[in-house]
């Protein structure tokens, strides 16, 4: 019997900003933040190394909860993917 493996779920920037920005505030919606530290402990959340980038900018408390609560490796390098990339811009004009 082979095992399942989870499905895998790609976020991106608004997930984050958006979510921290409105309804999802840190002060508010703790249980939240706290899942999505255990997805991506549990590998069911990943994103890309360009999400980090733009949380980066911002340098405010949603970039310090990135850096201290989640998995450095919950964001790829895309830098050197050319499949990723492939793959991304493919997803990105999908109609």
């Amino acid at each position: 019997m082979t095992s399942v493996l989870p499905h895998r779920y790609i976020l991106d920037t608004s997930l984050f900003t958006q979510a921290y920005r409105s309804y999802y505030a840190f002060d508010i919606a703790r249980s939240f933040w706290d899942y999505l530290i255990r997805l991506a402990n549990q590998g069911i959340i990943t994103s890309v190394d360009k999400v980090y980038d733009e949380i980066e900018r911002g340098k405010d408390d949603l970039y310090k909860w990135v850096q201290q609560k989640l998995p450095s490796q919950i964001f790829c390098n895309t830098d050197n993917s050319s499949e990723v990339l492939k793959n991304y811009q493919s997803l990105i004009s999908w109609d």
